[in-house]
């Protein structure tokens, strides 16, 4: 049985034809473009800096924000700066990365005036989280040894983990609170 001499599958590419035209191929480039475009922007790959400032903008949610903090706990583990490993601590309060929070906070725990980051880079490092800026306020003050206001943040970030239901965050507060107040008695 042949084939038909008009049938499809000779009108896609006869013997000798070409099929690739130059009209089809700028179409194809310019699908091409418009998908890499949007790629890019459903999955930005910003330096670690430009990953803390979209979360800290508030416009990431659900999977786009837990990737971009994947990002940020990634790129904080090469780093060699004290703002960089805090953002990279923060990062893992937020996932409640516990392992990975354990490897951050041995090189930055306890907080002292060394150990703190930039002033400078301190608004973008609650990751768009009220309870993660308190996490650094109240590291701010035990760092600077004012451990009323360090225990009073402990304890507003342990209100705010637990109505947002975030148990890691919470439990690092009641640990912190508890500290803070065998310190204090201890003076």
């Amino acid at each position: 049985m042949g084939v038909p001499a008009n049938s499809a599958i000779n009108a896609v590419a006869g013997p000798g034809e070409r099929w690739m035209t130059p009209g089809l191929a700028l179409f194809l480039l310019t699908v091409l473009v418009v998908v890499g475009l949007g790629l890019r922007q459903r999955y930005p790959c910003p330096d670690l800096l430009g990953a803390v400032q979209m979360l800290a903008d508030g416009d990431l949610d659900g999977a786009e924000r837990t990737r971009m903090l994947r990002r940020v706990v990634d790129l904080a583990r090469g780093a060699d700066g004290v703002t960089d490993r805090w953002a990279g601590l923060l990062a893992t309060i937020a996932l409640a990365d516990r392992a990975a929070h354990a490897e951050f906070a041995a090189g930055l725990w306890p907080p002292t005036a060394a150990k703190l980051p930039e002033l400078s880079h301190r608004p973008w490092l609650d990751l768009g989280e009220p309870a993660l800026a308190n996490v650094l306020a109240a590291s701010v003050f035990e760092a600077a040894d004012e451990l009323e206001q360090a225990e009073q943040r402990w304890q507003v970030a342990e209100v705010q983990s637990r109505l947002a239901g975030h148990a890691f965050p919470r439990e690092l507060a009641v640990a912190a609170q508890r500290r803070l107040a065998a310190a204090r008695l201890g003076r």
